[in-house]
């Protein structure tokens, strides 16, 4: 699924969601934590795997929820992505060991 999302601007609103409710008294300051910015995000949960498609960088692409997915960059166009290329994605990732950041 491609999403044409700017990571940087969701977490801006994020925040100043969470700013908005400081400010009106809504919320204290000390218990914000990343389950407050996690439920304003417009994809909250954390993919396994990003495919990325065309080149090797992420372009601002989910990057807080992306933090711990195992990434996968194909020369491929999302053009000519096909099912072979999805599934050399899937396979590729069975083969990792997942270390969430460790």
């Amino acid at each position: 699924v491609s999403i044409g999302l700017g990571g940087k601007r969701e977490f801006a609103e994020a925040v100043r969601g969470i700013a908005r409710e400081v400010a009106a008294g809504d919320v204290d300051p000390a218990d914000v934590d990343e389950a407050d910015v996690e439920s304003r995000l417009v994809f909250p949960d954390e993919p396994d795997l990003v495919l990325k498609t065309g080149a090797e960088r992420l372009s601002d692409f989910m990057i807080w929820q992306s933090v711990y997915s195992e990434l996968y960059f194909t020369d491929v166009n999302w053009r000519d992505f096909r099912k072979r290329d999805y599934l050399r994605a899937v396979l590729d990732y069975q083969n990792r060991l997942r270390r969430f950041g460790r």
